[in-house]
């Protein structure tokens, strides 16, 4: 499918097989690998001496990933993935940077012949890389924000506060996705335009033990035990 057997390590979708992969040469290392199982990945062109933990980059990674939106054309006939493709956000994005290394210049000439190839368009055409979540065609990450902020506002009007349960029933991506801000804002990596509009709906940056809570703060048993009800009431 991809022309290669090394599988990144930090590809969600492969994560498993890149263990197992490592799995492998840790056994091989310790001579615990049978002479059979060992034939039987040099045939495939296994590299059993592949430091464990080793994850591809360059134009190893390069590689995997223009396999996989070979793939992905296959599959759909077009090489416009989603940048916020949920099946696979490491593709999106890395299509996405390819688009935006050639604008600056900095595609080499080897890379952008591939991509020619096979038919990839180096401008993003939004009506082929609309991703629907929730019902609503979203774009790209600002409008995915834009949305779940809408989503927190209308939590906000129903229940009073921003205290989204972290395995909010009605809508876990929600609760998931408040919890990112705080963790993002803790280290720094939260644009102060978007601090300044979650302190505009009163958005509670701390998540306290019940016996800790102070005004404007969320409680985690609450939050859970709220998770509880609604999920009853569902």
């Amino acid at each position: 499918q991809f022309g290669t057997v090394n599988v990144p390590k930090r590809d969600k979708i492969y994560s498993p097989l890149a263990e197992w992969c490592n799995e492998q040469r840790e056994l091989y290392r310790k001579k615990k690998l049978s002479e059979v199982l060992i034939q039987k990945l040099n045939k495939i062109e296994f590299q059993l001496e592949k430091a464990s933990g080793q994850v591809l980059s360059g134009d190893g990674l390069w590689n995997f990933r223009f396999n996989q939106l070979l793939q992905y054309k296959r599959e759909t006939g077009t090489c416009n993935v989603p940048q916020i493709y949920t099946k696979n956000s490491s593709l999106g994005n890395w299509v996405s940077t390819q688009r935006v290394l050639y604008r600056n210049g900095k595609m080499p000439d080897e890379r952008k012949e591939r991509l020619n190839g096979i038919g990839f368009e180096w401008t993003r055409d939004k009506s082929k890389c609309a991703q629907l979540i929730d019902g609503v065609m979203i774009n790209n990450f600002d409008e995915l924000w834009e949305h779940r902020f809408q989503q927190l506002v209308a939590y906000k009007e129903a229940k009073g506060d921003c205290c989204v349960p972290q395995f909010y029933p009605a809508n876990t991506s929600l609760g998931i996705w408040v919890d990112a801000q705080r963790v993002r804002q803790r280290n720094g990596k939260l644009s102060q335009e978007r601090i300044d509009r979650l302190n505009t709906v009163g958005f509670t940056w701390s998540v306290k033990k019940k016996n800790e809570t102070s005004p404007g703060e969320c409680n985690d048993k609450n939050q859970k035990m709220q998770s509880d009800d609604d999920s009853l009431k569902s």
